[in-house]
């Protein structure tokens, strides 16, 4: 039953529906909302998410580091994971969003 779902996401392509460009700008307006709410809110407040990113604040509030910087090193095993498993495509845009998501959250840091 799983390998027929991952099957059918492995081949079923929908590029040609949603332009690369227009995906991408989609990923990033969603990244930059989620690094507005994760630095103005969530770390400002000393509250902790859940999830990598829950982790990735537990770490700076003990280490110093920023959470950006965090986050792009705890995401990377789920890199090599989605490419084996979804291929180049997931790999790209998970690391473009990622990458903003960094570069965002440096930015906003006070």
């Amino acid at each position: 039953m799983y390998w027929t779902r991952y099957k059918y996401y492995i081949d079923y392509v929908r590029s040609h529906y949603i332009s690369i460009y227009k995906r991408s700008c989609f990923i990033f307006l969603g990244t930059v909302l989620d690094a507005i709410a994760l630095e103005l809110f969530i770390v400002k407040n000393y509250l902790i998410d859940g999830g990598i990113i829950g982790i990735g604040i537990i770490l700076s509030h003990i280490t110093g580091f920023e959470v950006g910087l965090l986050l792009l090193l705890l995401n990377l095993p789920f890199f090599f994971i989605g490419y084996t498993c979804l291929g180049k495509r997931f790999l790209v845009q998970s690391f473009f969003a990622i990458s903003v998501l960094t570069i965002v959250t440096n930015l906003l840091d006070p």
